[in-house]
């Protein structure tokens, strides 16, 4: 989403002679590597409130942010507009051509599950990544969360009437890597892990949240 708004930027700033994205070519920003795209996601967007995302997809866009200027190295610098900065994020809260978003496809989720343990889910969330470590994306997701909870798509088939995040112990985007180290610390690998051997007989990677799967588990594991 940031490079294709960038590029709109410059389309429409030479079509108009005007300079905010100066001395950077269209190549310039087509060839951006992967690596700068996250630098400028990381270091200048943000996830903007319910009220002003609404207004964003209607195009209105005042009062707008700051802009960001970002060099490229030497002389090379991008102005990136404030409207680019904040609208940038609204792709996870956008309803794509399955009418899902991101707070859908968490509810959809709880929803599938039994029905008596989604309360306890709902309230047990932990978000991880780097993603999620936005400026602002906690407290949107709660409220798109909290929004259609109340919608008439979830109103009479979800009976939640709260939803909790979790505050791990280690920084959101190692999260992952502190429950792995100390899920690999413990006796569970032995039930858990998958050898190169195994793996090479079976063809698959067994689905630990399938019961059948568990059983065949704990039987070799009685076996051994």
């Amino acid at each position: 989403r940031i490079r294709e708004n960038l590029d709109k930027v410059y389309k429409d700033l030479t079509n108009a002679g005007g300079d905010t994205v100066p001395q950077v070519d269209e190549s310039a920003l087509v060839d951006l590597p992967e690596s700068v795209i996250e630098d400028i996601k990381v270091r200048g967007c943000f996830v903007t409130t319910r009220k002003r995302g609404e207004r964003l997809s209607e195009g209105v866009l005042t009062p707008e942010p700051p802009l960001l200027e970002y060099r490229l190295g030497g002389d090379k610098m991008i102005k990136v507009p404030g409207w680019v900065r904040e609208s940038s994020c609204e792709v996870m809260f956008e309803k794509d051509n399955e009418e899902a978003s991101l707070p859908n496809l968490i509810l959809d989720s709880i929803l599938k599950c039994p029905i008596d343990t989604r309360k306890a889910l709902a309230e047990n969330i932990v978000l991880v990544g780097g993603t999620v470590m936005a400026p602002g994306f906690k407290a949107r997701l709660m409220e798109e969360l909290k929004a259609h909870l109340r919608s008439p798509v979830y109103e009479n088939r979800l009976a939640i009437t709260a939803v909790k995040f979790h505050s791990p112990p280690a920084k959101d985007n190692c999260t992952c890597w502190l429950g792995g180290a100390i899920f690999g610390a413990t006796d569970m690998i032995q039930m858990r892990g998958l050898t190169r051997d195994n793996y090479l007989s079976l063809q698959t990677v067994p689905d630990w949240s399938n019961l059948a799967t568990n059983i065949l588990s704990l039987t070799r594991l009685s076996i051994s």
